[in-house]
């Protein structure tokens, strides 16, 4: 969303992680412990909006108890909105590219599984090849 904004705009702004951290909870994301990018945008599109990191610091709070929207979104309609989205074929390279070519950046998910979450820095080899869930 900010490189979208960027390009769009010629201005990039930082976007609040944890305005999605702390509000899309009720769209199947777990705040720290992980979530969807597609409730992510689902979340953007029906609150029309995510703020900027400057209204809505990142913490570094983890939080392990699931908690509803109102215990701890402090969102405020800010007016950067997402317009649309859509899905690029997992298992097909050429769409990638010509995704990225005439729409511009993807966002791309990952397993995070527990070798990753230990993860600190270096080149990041796993033995296990995880299938695409998509």
């Amino acid at each position: 969303m900010e490189s979208q904004y960027a390009i769009n705009n010629n201005k990039l702004t930082s976007l609040s992680e944890q305005n999605i951290i702390d509000c899309s909870w009720n769209y199947g994301n777990n705040g720290c412990s992980g979530g969807l990018m597609g409730n992510v945008f689902e979340y953007v599109k029906v609150n029309n909006g995510i703020d900027t990191e400057e209204m809505y610091p990142y913490e570094g709070e983890v939080f392990f108890l699931i908690k509803s929207k109102d215990e701890t979104c402090r969102y405020k309609r800010n007016p950067f909105t997402l317009t649309g989205q859509g899905m690029v074929d997992s298992e097909n390279e050429t769409a990638l590219m010509v995704a990225v070519a005439t729409i511009g950046p993807i966002s791309v998910g990952i397993n995070a599984n527990s070798d990753f979450m230990q993860y600190e820095s270096g080149m990041f080899s796993e033995k296990v090849i995880f299938r695409n869930f998509h």
